[in-house]
């Protein structure tokens, strides 16, 4: 495997019964077993992009976001309680 690679194996096992419906019996039909393997990338660096991650945010940027969300929640339960038709 090349650097930056890991191997993944998924294993799944079930059991499987058959019940009758008019008597009390339970029959056993077997144990079925399936096993994926495969390889995934692996990214250290978290999949951020350096630029984004770099980026200093302006004052107006960090506040912009949170008051309109703020500001648009009220809004939205002043209006549900006070418009009536």
């Amino acid at each position: 495997m090349a650097s930056g690679e890991y191997r993944r194996e998924v294993q799944t096992a079930i059991e499987a019964r058959r019940t009758s419906n008019d008597s009390a019996s339970v029959e056993y039909l077997g144990l079925f077993k399936r096993q994926d393997v495969d390889t995934v990338a692996f990214r250290e660096d978290g999949g951020m992009l350096g630029a984004a991650r770099d980026t200093e945010r302006t004052l107006f940027d960090r506040l912009l976001g949170p008051v309109l969300l703020i500001g648009g929640a009220f809004l939205i339960v002043y209006l549900f309680f006070t418009v009536r038709n």
